[in-house]
């Protein structure tokens, strides 16, 4: 299917693909393992949820200001959005902002927040109108190393282990006037635009699983003897292969639609609950293939399944993003 991609792109998914088998899938099982942060690697949720909004709705001061570190690695973003008692339903936030003078004050607690623990720069979502619910919401800009921000507790999660995801504490934390991004009580648009991107970056996410998962169960299959011939030639092992390749597939075709049209300027949010619904699908039909037709050696940490995944459970994780930030815009189910 790269016949969807300019030379360019071609050119940039091999070197993206030979980087990510030479040095993250040498490391990414004991990481997991471990629940090392792989500070090198830039991840998904940095980019799209954090550099992304300040370049669509940052002022240029506040690109020139952030964007450079940003973009080269030499500090780290995470958004702050959920919160304990408001997940899908983000007109329910309760973090606090106000004015006083030429500082905001913010307050409240964000749950959920990947990269959390090693970031510098932080996309708070706070109510600026409350009564207003999500046409009183506004974007802040507001740097770790505040006083009065902290990382709370950092959960205990069924998989991807390396990427830490904890709570981001605000008390009274006084920010300059200008760290707002975006217009006043326009957080929710920002908010909404940043999720359509991050969708994508989480699909492709879980076709990368999906893909390394279905490459390794036919590897398995093809070496695996039982009754005087490898397992790949019997007929039931047959369909659970092709079937995770046609659920890949398709993942694979909506992914890079949504993909193309953002990068076209083009309106995506109609698409990203076609795209999130099938890519959650994606990795999860994929797995139950490999783990029949590995049998027993699905289950050993030490089999080659959990090169991929680190546990059968880490797929699964990424359902969770998109399945309760897609519901946050009207008509996405």
């Amino acid at each position: 299917m790269d016949w969807l991609l300019t030379e360019e792109q071609r050119m940039l998914k091999e070197m993206v693909e030979h980087f990510a088998r030479d040095k993250i899938r040498p490391v990414a099982k004991e990481n997991d393992k471990t629940k090392e942060f792989p500070t090198e690697v830039i991840v998904s949720a940095h980019t799209s949820l954090c550099i992304d909004p300040i370049y669509q709705f940052g002022t240029e001061q506040q690109k020139r200001k952030y964007m450079p570190d940003l973009c080269s690695g030499r500090k780290l973003g995470c958004l702050c959005l959920s919160e304990p008692e408001a997940g899908s339903d983000v007109g329910a936030i309760t973090t606090s902002a106000r004015l006083e003078g030429d500082t905001w004050v913010l307050n409240g607690t964000k749950q959920f927040v990947s990269n959390a623990a090693q970031a510098d720069v932080a996309i708070v979502f706070a109510m600026t109108d409350p009564g207003a619910r999500t046409r009183g919401m506004t974007a802040f800009i507001v740097e770790k190393a505040t006083p009065g921000c902290q990382v709370g507790k950092l959960e205990e999660k069924l998989g991807i282990h390396a990427c830490w995801t904890a709570q981001i504490i605000l008390e009274d934390c006084a920010i300059p006037k200008e760290s707002q991004l975006g217009e006043l009580n326009q957080g929710f648009k920002v908010a909404m635009v940043t999720l359509d991107g991050g969708r994508i970056g989480i699909a492709a996410q879980a076709l990368g699983i999906a893909k390394g998962a279905i490459e390794d169960a036919v590897e398995y299959a093809k070496q695996r003897q039982q009754f005087g011939q490898a397992i790949a030639e019997f007929q039931g092992i047959k369909w659970y292969l092709a079937d995770m390749q046609t659920e890949y597939e398709a993942a694979w075709l909506l992914t890079y639609r949504a993909a193309l049209m953002k990068d076209r300027k083009l309106r995506h949010s109609k698409e990203a609950p076609w795209r999130s619904s099938k890519r959650r699908r994606s990795p999860n039909c994929a797995r139950p293939g490999p783990s029949r037709s590995m049998a027993g050696m699905a289950i050993p940490r030490s089999s080659m399944w959990s090169d991929i995944s680190g546990t059968p459970r880490s797929p699964r994780s990424t359902r969770a993003p998109a399945k309760s930030s897609a519901k946050l815009s009207p008509g996405t189910y």
